[in-house]
């Protein structure tokens, strides 16, 4: 492939017109990942902090290839169905806004056709039985960290040889060091390196293996230095006021800071709360008044769990938290007595005026249902990354801000302190340790005190709450406390 064609590319990327209504425009560092490519690298590499242009690149590239090889097989390779939507969208939308992409090309439902050429751009998500066969003549990796699996790129790589193909892989930085993307980028390090400020060249001129990344130095920069952390995201567009904007936010963790928009590989394991956020919000004074309204979060655990269920309330303009946990049957495997959890919400309806019970359907629909025929105010919150990942940061926000209040629950702390960080989506959600504490209060948490701030602003008519008054019945001695 000769070196003139990056050029070639840079010309058809001028006919693309962004939604925006802007012509799209190849920037210098664009240009640097791929000369690589269109030198006839097999395999380049480039690892660059969230926000700058992956997509667009990837995207723009595949329509390229497609219009210019006869009987192409494009194939880009997103880590979840979510995102390999996205890469699509944003492919379909410049054919849409193009009169001559249109003309000749073919928009499906998960590919795209190319008439004349007979060529094809196919979006999956990273499955390796779904890539498993594929013979492609252009490979484009997105978000490899986050790929299910480490046998899919050598899959792709494998199916490279038999007709000429490349691969381009463009990712954020990760976490685990025992990945495919720290072991392919350690090896371009190990076939030569060199250091520009915030970019990191690696693999050798004319190599099989080409690596770009722009990060800051662990150690040697400083994350909290805008203009250093400006320096490692190359798009123009990028402002040191976004930065700021982003930086500043409460729901900004230090690990999605350092990761997303340093570039700095963080260990697989992040805390998501500051040392003593937690501890900060106690407030032994400060109770839900008996009738008062509240939100319940219910988190039924799988084998060998707890269950919990979590109420928040709108008191004094913060947000008083209180939980009851049900532990797991213990090491027989059984699944948690969902007749529990039923009468637990049920005592509960009798305290309190309860203006909602969130739940996951996926393991509570037959007691949802059951309660809901009761006259309880059952809502569906799928523990989905669309649903979590903004509930996690709700939370974060509003323990950091001083808007919980709880009373110090060892159980509940416990619980709390059991989360850590995993990246979902586009963002990040809560998950447990590898050492599988529990940690379904916290879950519980999240989705009431989302569902307890978003419903506390709503104006609309009171459901119907049965009035059982149970709460001294001595049926759930299993739950680690009663109510207030």
């Amino acid at each position: 492939m000769s070196p003139d064609r990056l050029d070639d590319f840079e010309k058809f990327c001028a006919l693309l017109t962004l939604d925006s209504g802007h012509a799209l425009a190849l920037e210098p560092f664009q240009r640097v990942i791929l000369g690589d490519y269109f030198a006839g690298t097999p395999e380049t590499l480039a690892i660059l902090p969230k926000a700058n242009g992956k997509t667009t690149i990837l995207a723009s590239l595949a329509l390229f290839h497609v219009c210019t090889v006869p009987d192409a097989e494009v194939v880009i390779v997103a880590a979840a169905r979510d995102q390999a939507g996205v890469l699509l969208k944003q492919a379909a939308g410049f054919i849409r806004r193009s009169d001559g992409l249109r003309a000749r090309l073919q928009v499906k439902q998960r590919e795209v056709v190319h008439r004349a050429l007979g060529g094809r751009i196919r979006v999956i998500a990273s499955d390796v039985d779904t890539a498993d066969g594929l013979l492609p003549t252009l490979a484009l990796v997105d978000e490899l960290h986050r790929h299910r699996s480490p046998e899919l790129y050598a899959v792709l790589r494998d199916g490279l040889g038999k007709r000429g193909g490349q691969m381009l892989t463009i990712s954020t930085a990760g976490s685990d060091r025992e990945s495919v993307l720290w072991k392919t980028r350690q090896a371009a390090i190990e076939l030569g390196a060199v250091r520009d400020a915030m970019y990191l060249r690696g693999g050798g001129e004319g190599g099989s293996l080409a690596l770009h990344e722009w990060s800051l130095v662990p150690g040697r920069d400083d994350p909290d230095d805008l203009q250093a952390v400006l320096a490692a995201n190359p798009l123009s567009s990028v402002t040191i006021d976004q930065l700021r904007s982003r930086h500043d936010s409460p729901s900004t963790t230090s690990w999605d800071w350092e990761r997303f928009a340093c570039g700095i590989w963080s260990s697989a394991e992040v805390p998501w709360l500051p040392p003593g956020a937690w501890d900060a919000c106690r407030d032994d004074e400060l109770e839900i008044p008996v009738g008062g309204r509240v939100w319940l979060g219910v988190d039924i655990g799988r084998r060998f769990d707890a269950s919990a269920v979590v109420a928040a309330a709108s008191v004094e303009g913060r947000i008083v938290v209180r939980s009851w946990v049900l532990e797991s049957p213990g090491t027989t495997g059984e699944q948690t007595d969902l007749a529990k959890v039923e009468q637990k919400i049920r005592d509960l309806a009798g305290h309190y005026e309860v203006r909602e019970v969130a739940y996951d359907p996926w393991s509570f629909e037959r007691s949802a249902q059951l309660l809901a025929d009761e006259g309880l105010p059952m809502v569906t919150f799928p523990q989905t990354h669309t649903q979590m990942c903004p509930a996690s940061s709700r939370l974060l926000d509003a323990i950091k801000a001083g808007r919980v209040a709880h009373n110090g629950d060892p159980i509940l702390a416990a619980h709390v302190e059991a989360g850590v960080i995993t990246e979902a989506g586009s963002g990040w959600r809560l998950t447990k340790r590898k050492s599988r504490a529990p940690m379904d209060a916290l879950i519980a948490l999240a989705m009431a005190l989302t569902r307890c701030e978003l419903g506390a602003k709503a104006r609309r008519p009171l459901p119907v709450v049965v009035d059982l008054a149970a709460i001294a019945r001595g049926e759930y001695d299993d739950w680690d406390r009663t109510p207030a």
